[in-house]
C-alpha cells in the first residue's frame, strides 16, 4: 500500500498552474479595461470638439455670447464692474452732522423717559414684579390653611377600641 506524499511533483504542479492561469485571466481583464477607457476618452474628447463647434458657430451668428444663468446684474453693479471697483457711497458732512443731532436728541429723550421711569419696559417689568409677588403671596396662605385643614387628630388606642365598640365591632386586644 503506497500513500501519495503531500510533497510530490504532481501536487506542486497544480497550484502553479492555477496561479499562472488566475494571472493570464487579470491580465486579459486589465488589458479589456484599458481598452474600454482609452475608447470612452476619445469619445468624450470627440464631443467637448463638437460643442466647442457648436458654440463658437452660434456666437457667430448671434454675435453675442450663451445666455447667463442666475439674476442680471444691476445697474450699480454693472456700472462698477464697468469701472473696474466697487466704490462705498459716501456721507457728506452736512448729512453726517444731521445724523449724529438726531441720534444725540434721540438719546437724551431715551436718557430723560429711564431716568422718570416712564418707559414702558420698566413700568412693565414693575407691573410683573408685584403681580407676581402677590400671586405667590396667595398661593403661600392658601396651602398654609390647607395644610391645617389636612392635619389629622392622633387617637389613643382607648379612644379608637370606644370607637370601634359605638360602631358595633369587638376591639381587639
Amino acid at each position: 500500500m503506497t500513500v501519495p506524499l503531500p510533497y510530490s511533483p504532481s501536487r506542486l504542479d497544480l497550484p502553479n498552474t492555477l496561479t499562472e492561469a488566475i494571472e493570464r485571466a487579470m491580465q486579459d481583464v486589465v488589458q479589456s479595461l484599458q481598452q474600454a477607457i482609452e475608447a470612452l476618452t476619445a469619445e468624450r474628447d470627440l464631443l467637448t470638439e463638437q460643442i466647442e463647434t457648436l458654440q463658437s458657430t452660434l456666437e457667430a451668428l448671434s454675435g453675442a455670447k450663451p445666455a447667463r444663468r442666475g439674476r442680471k446684474p444691476g445697474p450699480a453693479k454693472a456700472k462698477a464692474e464697468a469701472e473696474g471697483t466697487r466704490k462705498k457711497p459716501k456721507w457728506s458732512p452736512e448729512a453726517k452732522e444731521a445724523a449724529r443731532k438726531r441720534m444725540q436728541k434721540y438719546w437724551a429723550e431715551r436718557k430723560k423717559a429711564e431716568a422718570a421711569g416712564a418707559t414702558k419696559k420698566t413700568a412693565s417689568k414693575k407691573k410683573t414684579a408685584s403681580a407676581a409677588k402677590k400671586k405667590k403671596a396667595t398661593a403661600k396662605a392658601a396651602a398654609s390653611t390647607k395644610k391645617k385643614a389636612t392635619t389629622k387628630r392622633r387617637l389613643t388606642k382607648s379612644q379608637i377600641a370606644a370607637a370601634k365598640t359605638e360602631a358595633g365591632s369587638t376591639p381587639a386586644s
